[in-house]
């Protein structure tokens, strides 16, 4: 019987390996062969996690002491406790370097290669894949490097492949507190704020988020900013122009959050997440594939604008979106979600 060997995107956080099992749950459908995913955990520094493995890395557990009581330092959720999906997977927690029954080895499929399964190779498809390769689909393959947005990995999809990739959705608890949260809310513009660790590879300056504050501030709706660094100077300097989600979520739901399954700082941003879906305007960061799933899962409704705190080029590409969008390949996989994600 046919395989696929899968290395899950890791170390890395939450969303970024939402975006690696997407892939595979998608190329699982596709094949119509069960799919056995390895590294879902990876070597951590007992002095820091008390544990010798973690499944999912969040740069909040160590920027954000002033929710110590709050959230659960010593619980590490495992995507299987986080997410529910229909494909036929089989999860190994160590990173296995070969399989006996493997025979075609990719990897870098995150820069080199595209899934097709089309008899000829159109001008359209050339388009879509802009040098990248096709998957072969004759052999058990593989598969490393595996991040990336499916909206730019699967060329022309089938109503069943979104149908296997819709089925990757976060587990009914936290939909259902992130629901009672944006009720409480109401109506809001939100804002996802990526800094901590995130600024060595991009830096949302103060200008560019009082400049966004400012042209929020026009609009007759509350502010909400998300952010992994609620305790940053720029943040604090503009508080009383905005609702911190943390805050609002620390002070006013404490006991459902502490009711949930898992309480840890993962499953914080998870809820912060799920809030910022239901925003009446948005903006993100760039290079945040936090941000750009908010993005996405609003371009789903159809009310996605696609801001960004920097202004980017629009994606206006011809026949795709990302043609001639000024980012290297590589970065066009996972720098920001695109249109073609709608399904």
């Amino acid at each position: 019987m046919k395989k696929l060997f899968f290395q899950l995107y890791n170390p890395t956080g939450l969303i970024n390996q939402v975006m690696s099992l997407e892939l595979v749950a998608g190329l699982s459908s596709e094949l119509n062969i069960p799919a056995v995913v390895h590294y879902a955990k990876y070597r951590a520094d007992e002095k820091l996690y008390n544990t010798d493995s973690i499944p999912i890395f969040s740069p909040s557990r160590f920027w954000n002491k002033q929710r110590e009581g709050f959230t659960n330092p010593n619980q590490f959720p495992h995507l299987l406790d986080l997410l529910d999906f229909d494909a036929e997977l089989l999860f190994i927690d160590d990173k296995i370097d070969n399989f006996k029954q493997e025979q075609f080895v990719i990897d870098d499929m995150m820069n080199n290669y595209y899934y097709s399964n089309k008899p000829i190779i159109s001008e359209d498809e050339v388009a879509f894949a802009e040098g990248r390769q096709r998957l072969p689909l004759d052999k058990d393959l593989h598969l490393k490097l595996t991040l990336g947005w499916y909206s730019r990995f699967f060329y022309d999809r089938s109503p069943e492949l979104n149908k296997a990739i819709s089925s990757v959705k976060f587990k009914q608890p936290y939909v259902d507190l992130a629901k009672k949260i944006y009720c409480s809310i109401g109506h809001f513009q939100g804002m996802h704020l990526r800094l901590s660790d995130h600024v060595k590879m991009f830096e949302t300056t103060q200008e560019m988020f009082e400049g966004w504050l400012d042209k929020f501030s026009q609009n007759n709706l509350p502010i909400v900013v998300s952010t992994c660094e609620p305790g940053h100077e720029m943040v604090q300097k503009n508080k009383h122009r905005f609702i911190l989600l943390d805050e609002y979520i620390v002070n006013n739901f404490e006991e459902d959050f502490k009711a949930l399954p898992f309480q840890d700082e993962v499953v914080f941003g998870l809820i912060c997440n799920l809030i910022m879906h239901e925003a009446d305007i948005f903006v993100g960061t760039s290079g945040s594939t936090y941000s750009a799933y908010i993005h996405r899962n609003r371009n789903h409704k159809g009310i996605e604008t696609w801001d960004y705190f920097d202004d980017p080029p629009k994606a206006e590409g011809q026949p795709y979106s990302w043609n001639n969008y000024p980012l290297d390949l590589g970065r066009k996989m996972w720098w920001r979600e695109w249109p073609e994600s709608k399904c």
